[in-house]
């Protein structure tokens, strides 16, 4: 239940990721704390981090989806899990969605 939650807030961007904290003049790092080089939001966290373009590649390619691996040009998460998605065979649009979700 918890990671559908984040992924709902992920995707409507609402999660207390540090730009929606300086929106509301919070004090936060600004730097993504995995990286330590782009600041964070919950783009760069779930598609353009360093270590979130490591991450899905493993994911992806046993799947045979090495053609929706994010990169840098990603819109929004959201985005990139729709093209996923429209990649994958109907039947097993569910276990690929499960992943992402736990992914995520």
């Amino acid at each position: 239940m918890k990671c559908k939650l984040f992924l709902w807030l992920a995707i409507r961007n609402r999660c207390w990721t540090a730009d929606r904290l300086a929106r509301r003049g919070l004090d936060h790092p600004e730097r993504c704390p995995l990286c330590d080089q782009m600041d964070e939001d919950v783009q760069h966290l779930l598609t353009t981090c360093v270590f979130a373009r490591q991450f899905w590649p493993r994911i992806l390619l046993p799947l045979d989806l090495i053609t929706v691996i994010p990169g840098r040009r990603e819109h929004s998460f959201a985005e990139w899990w729709r093209k996923v998605i429209r990649k994958v065979q109907k039947e097993h649009k569910m276990g690929v969605n499960s992943l992402i979700i736990m992914g995520a």
